[in-house]
């Protein structure tokens, strides 16, 4: 049941709450009676309230500092104040200490009753949050390594925003950790047991890869494998030397290649995002270093007409003679993007580089990479670099050089 607390100096008035309402029946027990504001916290001292019935003007400690007090020794109180004074100053005291409800004297019964059972129905309500709450935290804790194994495959994919970052790192317990490193292996092979091949040999690389990682960067590290068969891991709270260290061990052991950042921030998803833009700077790379001769040879014709607002895959497809659905597949499958998205990063690098370099404005460098609409060119910024257009002028380098 749920403990009441009926604290008033006059022994009428604290009889008469009493014997007002049928407690019982409203699954509350008056647990506690005091006379003064310093008796009251003496009981609180010794047991858990969940309702007081407090009067204002008590001797020794009146009623509001009896309240204020209940923040440290019993926050989760409810408190209904009974005053016989309807003085504004009461009431505006009552409200800063966040009073549940402010009756006066004489205390009408019905009214008693109302306030009552609004504060049985907040408590109630506030333990089912709890209880939820609670839920939710095992369930989470009992998923942490998936949740922020998703986490990770997204956030490099580039489909956070920075304010989804955040929250999710916050959700993921990642904002305790100050500095993260992200490491990034291609394998160029491994030596397999006998007879494993296809892809049993695959996934027997990759398990042995990943608890590879953990044993060199910690088991608390995230470690996954993105859509092209990179290892990436994100290190939690590690600093570069110990990172540095633990690559060399790796090095020695299977043959990659690394691309490595590490951050000390109190804004946890700036680093995290810089860890994003670090990954698609790798793969841009790595897959300029891997294409075919053809495919190439369209991410220079890209890089040649990427201002043109009407270049397209099915242009390109008609110069090559092949169609356009041939050529989509083979740029997605050795670029691990497609046509649209690595259009879309050029232009976003080109018009970064304007933004910092030049004065133009935000519709001029649209126009210049190719987008005939700001909207658009704004929402592909922002989507690209996690910044709009003019956030990113802001804290980038000025056009002088200046930093």
């Amino acid at each position: 049941m749920l403990k009441l607390l009926i604290a008033d100096d006059e022994p009428k008035i604290r009889r008469g709450l009493f014997k007002a309402l049928d407690w019982g029946q409203m699954g509350i027990e008056a647990a506690g009676f005091a006379e003064n504001g310093q008796q009251a916290l003496d009981l609180v001292s010794e047991q858990p309230f969940d309702i007081g019935l407090i009067d204002i003007c008590m001797p020794i400690v009146n009623g509001l500092l009896f309240i204020e007090k209940l923040k440290t020794m019993c926050p989760g109180m409810v408190c209904i104040v009974i005053s016989g004074h309807d003085e504004f100053e009461f009431m505006q005291q009552s409200i800063r200490l966040n009073v549940f409800d402010y009756l006066l004297k004489p205390v009408k019964v019905p009214a008693l009753e109302v306030a009552v059972r609004r504060a049985v129905e907040c408590i109630e309500s506030r333990r089912r949050l709890a209880l939820q709450e609670e839920s939710t935290r095992k369930l989470l804790e009992k998923n942490i390594v998936p949740l922020r194994e998703a986490f990770l495959r997204e956030m490099v994919s580039g489909v956070l925003s920075p304010e989804e970052i955040e929250e999710r790192a916050a959700i993921l317990n990642l904002d305790a950790f100050g500095r993260f490193g992200l490491l990034m292996a291609s394998f160029a092979g491994s030596e397999m047991p006998q007879g494993a091949s296809g892809e049993s040999a695959r996934q027997m690389r990759e398990l042995l890869a990943h608890n590879l990682a953990g044993d060199i960067m910690g088991e608390e590290s995230i470690r996954v494998f993105d859509g092209f068969g990179n290892l990436i891991v994100l290190t939690l709270g590690s600093d570069e030397a110990s990172m540095l260290l633990g690559l060399n061990k790796w090095d020695r052991l299977t043959p990659v290649k690394f691309g490595l950042k590490a951050d000390a921030t109190t804004r946890v998803f700036e680093a995290l995002h810089s860890l994003q833009g670090l990954y698609a700077e790798w793969i841009e790379a790595k897959c300029a270093r891997s294409v075919s001769p053809l495919v190439q040879a369209l991410m220079c014709t890209i890089e040649e007409r990427y201002t043109d607002p009407d270049f397209g895959l099915e242009e390109l497809a008609r110069s090559c003679h092949v169609s356009g659905g041939h050529l989509s597949r083979l740029f997605r499958q050795e670029t691990g993007m497609t046509f649209i998205d690595y259009l879309i990063r050029v232009r976003i690098r080109k018009a970064a580089f304007l933004l910092s370099s030049t004065g133009l404005m935000v519709y001029e460098v649209a126009n210049r990479v190719g987008y005939n609409s700001q909207h658009y060119f704004c929402a592909a910024f922002k989507r690209v670099t996690g910044l709009a257009p003019t956030e990113y002028r802001e804290n980038g380098v000025r056009k002088d050089g200046a930093s």
